[in-house]
């Protein structure tokens, strides 16, 4: 990437970082462009009896560190529109690509295409933008032709588009070069014959690495995990992805940094590399959910409970399967309990005195994964649960990712204590018996008070286990507990150097509540899920009602990536006014970039709490309606207010 010397910007202040000694923010210039400024500690000030702050208007000299970011060396700022601009970006380039992604539009549109390079830009076309329709309308799949300016690297402002069912002869060439990006994995995406992840070089910047079935690896004994330092070298496909033809993975950091671009600020994460929702998760148990195509839920879903003879279509769908399991605590009727009251007695729990420990009022039964027979009865557990799959789905190996084990945390309902037991001993002991069994587990395990959070967090090391489940997920009084379960888990998993997947899965269940009267609990259970959640480790399910009978909310397409501050515990976003605040670097809706936002909570019971709002963002989420296939619509046009009362979360942007 190129840089250009001696600039000057002017522009009008939208975003600003928390700075000391340094400035960070960014300008919309009088043509619409946005840029970053960066402002160290030499550089000179004009400020004409003002403070920084949103709104002012700043006129920056410098030099570009990126082709949206200005390291300036003298800034002087003004209250009103300084008479003359910079022009933006300039050169009337044509663009062909095909279109993958749109936002939500009247008269104006704004659309995301993907050239025959790969290489991928936005498209800006308003009210004066000249069409040629071609008998077509703009939808995603179709090909454009786009001619116009660039308003920076990856956006182009349209003054004329064309439309076309195939792809027209010339496209646009993409970014060239051959760098080296030598970088921190801090995000991965699943994967299987093909990874995508992201890295934060030591300056800072972060930027989206594709390794594709041609890439060269030098493994160097690691596996491709969050922590680990990657070396890449490719051709750029935009100005933050790179397309790599050879990596090399290290424990720490190469004394060399080789071709990485250098920079003062951290690089907004390209849209490309946005999920188009967090991990969502669903029971497709209904009869209507059983008699529609998985594909339907596929663009929504991530995770899946299904019939056992939907699972190879649901899986084929990109869908995550689960299978179900209650080993520990069973009850009447179900094979664990029938298994467990005859082949398997030995392996059932029992006070000192050899009493029978039964759970469910006197109806149930509780294993003891200490006993000698524990690791042969849940061996047997999985291999019916295997079987059933594999008999519904001939032809398909497994047809499953993960089994989950229910009832796995405090004994609740149990007739009396097991003889020496203690949930460290219980949680060591399950841990042996499940690497025996060949397969990868969530326990649901997590629903507890805050003083045990550690202790039932710390289980979840055994190496068969993925993540843990926490039910009835701020819908009760545990609200602490569920926040700093969700950052202990992702936490230890990190450390651990496990993969992303289904690492914390936050279930509000034990509700039948219509999903379109009950919003603004909506709001605040998605804004507590938000507050402390990681994109690639963090599972969001819900039980409100829908006419669908599908449980996934419109809202859940709002992904915020890259927070400014992730604490080791929820009291660490408390801030003055009482609410909990957390703040992301970059924010997306369906994939389309929104720019900053702030998650805010309150979660009193009692007391309304004044709004903080340190970036001075202008607009709030407004959800309507039921479930994503129910008309429900979330819009970022509402406004935002000075109080929040009890039990209520906010999600602001710009």
């Amino acid at each position: 990437m190129s840089t250009t010397s001696s600039t000057t910007l002017i522009g009008k202040v939208d975003y600003m970082t928390y700075y000391s000694s340094s400035h960070e923010f960014q300008i919309t210039t009088g043509s619409g462009a946005k840029y970053w400024v960066y402002a160290g500690s030499g550089a000179q000030w004009s400020y004409n009896g003002l403070t920084l702050k949103i709104g002012d208007w700043v006129t920056a000299t410098g030099s570009f560190t990126n082709s949206t970011t200005l390291s300036a060396t003298s800034l002087s700022l003004s209250s009103t529109e300084p008479t003359t601009t910079q022009s933006s970006t300039t050169s009337s380039p044509t663009l062909s690509g095909k279109v993958d992604y749109m936002t939500y539009f009247s008269s104006s549109h704004e659309f995301q295409i993907t050239t025959s390079s790969g290489a991928k830009y936005w498209i800006y076309a308003g009210t004066g933008t000249q069409w040629t329709y071609n008998g077509l309308t703009l939808k995603v799949g179709i090909w454009v032709t786009a001619s116009g300016s660039w308003t920076n690297s990856t956006l182009l402002t349209a003054t004329s588009v064309a439309l076309s069912s195939t792809q027209p002869t010339t496209t646009a060439s993409s970014a060239t070069g051959s760098p080296t990006l030598v970088g921190q994995i801090d995000y991965m995406t699943y994967y299987s014959s093909s990874h995508e992840f992201h890295v934060k070089t030591s300056s800072g910047a972060s930027y989206w690495i594709y390794a594709g079935t041609g890439t060269q690896w030098t493994y160097n004994g690691l596996t491709l995990k969050v922590g680990d330092w990657a070396s890449a070298t490719g051709s750029w496909t935009n100005s933050t992805t790179l397309n790599a033809g050879s990596i090399t993975l290290t424990s720490t950091q190469p004394s060399s940094s080789g071709g990485t671009t250098t920079t003062t600020t951290s690089t907004p994460a390209p849209t490309s590399g946005a999920p188009k929702h967090v991990q969502t998760a669903e029971y497709l148990y209904t009869s209507t959910e059983t008699n529609t195509s998985p594909s339907t839920y596929a663009p929504y879903l991530s995770w899946a409970y299904s019939m056992y003879n939907k699972m190879a279509a649901t899986k084929a769908a990109g869908i995550h399967t689960v299978l179900y399991s209650s080993p520990v605590m069973p009850n009447s009727g179900s094979y664990e309990h029938t298994e467990l009251s005859g082949s398997y007695t030995a392996a059932r729990a029992t006070t000192c005195s050899g009493t029978v420990v039964t759970t469910y009022a006197g109806s149930g039964l509780l294993s003891d994964p200490t006993k000698s027979s524990a690791a042969s009865f849940y061996q047997n557990v999985v291999n019916h649960y295997i079987n059933l799959a594999k008999i519904a789905n001939p032809g398909t190996a497994q047809p499953w990712d993960l089994i989950f084990i229910d009832n796995d945390g405090p004994l609740y309902g149990a007739s009396a204590t097991p003889c020496n037991y203690s949930p460290t001993t219980w949680g060591n002991a399950q841990d042996n018996v499940l690497a025996t069994t060949g397969q990868k587990f969530i326990l649901n395990s997590l629903s507890v008070a805050d003083s045990n959070v550690p202790t039932y967090v710390s289980r979840l090391k055994g190496s068969a286990v993925a993540g843990g489940e926490f039910e009835e997920c701020f819908m009760t009084g545990l609200w602490a507990s569920e926040e700093d379960a969700q950052l202990q888990t992702v936490a230890l998993l990190k450390s651990e150097g496990k993969p992303g997947g289904a690492g914390f899965w936050c279930y509000a269940d034990n509700t039948s509540a219509s999903a379109s009267t009950v919003i603004p609990l909506r709001k605040y259970i998605y804004a507590s899920f938000l507050l402390t959640y990681d994109p690639n480790y963090s599972v969001f399910q819900e039980s409100f009602a829908t006419p669908s009978t599908f449980k996934v909310m419109p809202e859940t397409g709002f992904v915020p990536m890259n927070p400014v501050t992730t604490p080791s515990g929820v009291t660490g976003l408390r801030t003055s006014t009482g609410a909990y605040l957390r703040e992301y670097n970059n924010c997306y809706y369906r994939g389309s970039s929104l720019g900053r936002c702030e998650i805010i909570v309150n979660p009193s019971t009692t007391s309304s709490v004044a709004v903080p709002n340190p970036w001075g963002l202008r607009h709030s989420m407004v959800i309507t309606g039921a479930g994503v296939l129910d008309g429900g619509t979330v819009s970022f046009g509402g406004s935002v207010p000075s109080t929040m009362g009890p039990k209520s979360g906010l999600i602001l942007t710009p």
